[in-house]
């Protein structure tokens, strides 16, 4: 904190590390946020991934996926997840329920105890840790990040999007001012309230959906694509050198 009288500016990928920041003692004047990037050409629509991964799993194109992506780790709220997917899939039967992540697999018995309570062995599928994610996250049809803190900018979210794919977020960190107005911003820890978001994108037509998911990939494009956030970059390295045009 004391430093931070130093530098002529700081940077932050999140509003909420720069909040986290300046309560610390960091000087808010020397406070510039600029988000992260995400590769648009990596992440991208692939109409063949959801059919790839439905034979994966053994499902048919009726069934709707919703992902979850991230490690084990109390601050995502894996429970909170799953139990939005037990309430979800009362009400919905076309749901599937994808969670891939470090630790997230059928050797974590604490997952496998808390599948099992909420009677969803056959609803919920575990894939640990995958180095296909671009693929993965475009063979889904709703995307969820059910973080319940600690969140500063959660890439899945943007990366989702990116895949045209869109999203129920929990309100963590920057999560609500990456979706904007192309998915559905829970209060955290609401199982109930995560539920309800996901039944509203389920409940779309499917044409309704993939709208709804051009958007959000126009949304990432056109703000944080990585030639978004390196023109950013420019502009403010610029600032310091006299060279601003």
């Amino acid at each position: 904190a004391w430093m931070s009288r130093l530098p002529r500016g700081i940077v932050y990928n999140s509003t909420a590390s720069a909040h986290q920041h300046e309560a610390m003692g960091y000087l808010a004047r020397r406070t510039e946020i600029i988000p992260n990037g995400f590769d648009c050409d990596e992440f991208h629509p692939d109409h063949e991934a959801g059919s790839t991964l439905r034979a994966e799993l053994g499902l048919t194109n009726g069934d709707i996926l919703v992902g979850c992506v991230g490690r084990y780790h109390p601050m995502k709220d894996h429970a909170g997840f799953l139990a939005a997917a037990a309430e979800a899939v009362r009400m919905d039967h076309r749901l599937h329920f994808v969670m891939a992540g470090a630790g997230v697999d059928r050797a974590n018995p604490d997952l496998a105890l808390a599948i099992a309570r909420f009677g969803l062995d056959a609803r919920v599928h575990r894939l640990g840790e995958r180095r296909d994610v671009p693929r993965l996250t475009a063979g889904l049809d709703i995307a969820c990040s059910s973080s319940a803190w600690g969140e500063g900018f959660p890439n899945v979210i943007g990366e989702a999007m990116a895949c045209g794919v869109p999203c129920a977020v929990t309100d963590t960190g920057d999560s609500a001012s990456i979706v904007g107005d192309c998915g559905e911003v829970v209060p955290v820890r609401n199982p109930s309230a995560l539920a309800r978001a996901i039944l509203a994108l389920a409940a779309m037509d499917p044409s309704r959906r993939a709208a709804l998911g051009s958007a959000a990939r126009a949304r990432i494009v056109a703000n944080f694509s990585i030639d978004a956030v390196a023109r950013r970059y420019e502009t403010y390295y610029r600032r310091f050198i006299g060279r601003e045009h």
